[in-house]
């Protein structure tokens, strides 16, 4: 059977074409109506107008600039409703403002793990440090250094000093920490460390938004919408910053305080020199640090630092334990010890007649120093019958000879001296009259060293009065 199919549709043949000679063939199909364009089966429109046709051309034209325009302003409205995030110098900001607050600190707790110290803001510091794996005490004021040494060690240090028994303070500088393997310093004051940390963050390769696996700073300008690097360090939630020296921590709680920094920024042994000099840029002033807000966490990944400086602002009672401290150290300082004197010694020589007893050396010092020899005797087997002391100033590289001498062992001496003849006698007369000599055995021991002149009443006037800034002393201790 055939498909069924519509039968077809005849009717008038459009257009002016000729058509069968009945004037009827197929016709188009009608199709939809439309009000842009002909209606199919019917007649074709008019021919537009040229006034027309400029009208509707222009309106195309202005529709047109309104869909731009409206375009424009959408992309404009949404760019300026987002947030774009902190700019460059609100990443830095938190950096600066706890660098400069260390700066303005009256004191600071410093562990570089060489030296553990409580350092004011005069650049006066108490604590210990490590040499040879052994930690000794240590201070500083008004800008030296003094150790209180074994006896070990300072026979190590100072082997002209091999007598010197107990401890010892010496007095350290670059010849005294060289012998002692000892490299690093500490900084002279909150405020001087305040500008190397500010260099180093100031510097053309400080990147503020690391990632927290980074090993140094990226080349690269943050990213739009970056923030700072989060992370818990030591167990304190903080914001991580990278160096050319190292990694710079912060406390991400605001007032950002330092936790912890490389101790290659302080020194410029690494990346930028971080030095005061290099510290002259605008942005180290305290006006130049940015607020920039941000919502409280609870830290990043955890990272912890096996080198470096760990950092902790002090109160001013924390200040004035530390000044308590220095003046009770301060006391002992009655003889420091010259770990910078370098000097040699020769043979000594020791005489003892019925009214005097002597000691004398020759001593060679390699640069000016102040040379202190202390001289006891012993006379007969009897000890400490007599002593002497002096001292000695080089004013440059010399060779001298350095003695003291004694009349306290003269009595000993005497007393001596007339046993021996008794007894020197009575072998003559078994002898027959034979001549018998005699004589008193006597021996001295000196002690050479360099030593460093201490006023010590001035000293802790001076420790009282910068004592006094940071509160009364506990039982009236700044009047001692």
């Amino acid at each position: 059977m055939a498909p069924s199919t519509p039968p077809p549709h005849w009717g008038p043949v459009l257009g002016t074409g000729s058509g069968p000679a009945n004037g009827y063939g197929p016709a188009s199909t009608p199709g939809p109506a439309s009000t842009s364009g002909p209606v199919w089966g019917a007649a074709a429109p008019a021919p537009m107008s040229g006034r027309n046709k400029r009208l509707v051309l222009g309106g195309l034209g202005g529709l047109v600039a309104l869909l731009l325009v409206a375009g424009i302003a959408f992309v404009a409205v949404q760019g300026s409703s987002g947030d774009d995030g902190p700019s460059a110098e609100q990443l830095r900001a938190p950096f600066l403002e706890a660098a400069n607050s260390l700066g303005a600190a009256p004191g600071i707790d410093y562990d570089d793990g060489t030296y553990q110290v409580k350092l004011s803001r005069y650049g006066d510091f108490t604590g210990t440090f490590e040499a040879r794996f052994t930690r000794y005490p240590i201070i500083r004021t008004d800008g030296v250094t003094y150790a209180q040494l074994d006896a070990a060690t300072v026979s190590r240090l100072l082997p002209y000093a091999s007598t010197t028994t107990g401890k010892s303070w010496v007095r350290l500088g670059d010849v005294a920490y060289a012998g002692l393997f000892v490299d690093a310093r500490v900084p002279d004051s909150p405020e001087a460390l305040s500008r190397r940390i500010l260099a180093g963050l100031n510097g053309a390769d400080a990147d503020f938004t690391p990632p927290t696996d980074s090993a140094a700073p990226s080349t690269a300008e943050p990213s739009s919408g970056a923030s700072n690097t989060s992370v818990t360090f030591e167990g304190t939630p903080a914001l991580m910053a990278m160096t050319g020296a190292g990694a710079v921590y912060v406390t991400e709680a605001s007032p950002h305080k330092l936790l912890h920094l490389p101790v290659e920024l302080l020194t410029g042994e690494s990346g930028q020199e971080a030095g005061p000099d290099t510290a002259g840029s605008a942005r180290t002033g305290q006006t130049d640090v940015v607020s920039f807000s941000r919502p409280r966490t609870s830290g990043g990944p955890a990272v912890a630092a096996f080198a470096g400086v760990n950092l902790a602002e002090l109160s001013t009672g924390q200040v004035g334990d530390a000044y308590d401290e220095l003046l009770d150290r301060g006391r002992a300082l009655t003889e420091v010890l010259d770990g910078e004197a370098g000097l040699a010694l020769g043979r000594p020589k020791v005489k003892c007649t019925l009214s005097t007893c002597s000691y004398q050396v020759k001593v060679t010092a390699d640069a000016a120093s102040r040379v202190a020899l202390t001289a006891t005797f012993e006379v007969d087997g009897k000890k400490g019958v007599g002593g002497c002391s002096a001292v000695v100033t080089f004013t440059t590289s010399q060779a001298r000879t350095v003695g003291c001498s004694t009349k306290s062992a003269a009595p000993e001496m005497k007393a001596a001296m007339a046993d021996a003849r008794a007894d020197a006698l009575v072998r003559s007369r078994a002898l027959g009259g034979a001549r018998v000599s005699y004589s008193v055995p006597y021996y001295g021991e000196g002690r050479v060293r360099g030593v460093v002149p201490v006023g010590v009443k001035k000293l802790a006037s001076t420790l009282r009065e910068r004592r006094s800034e940071f509160g009364p002393a506990p039982g009236g201790s700044e009047a001692r």
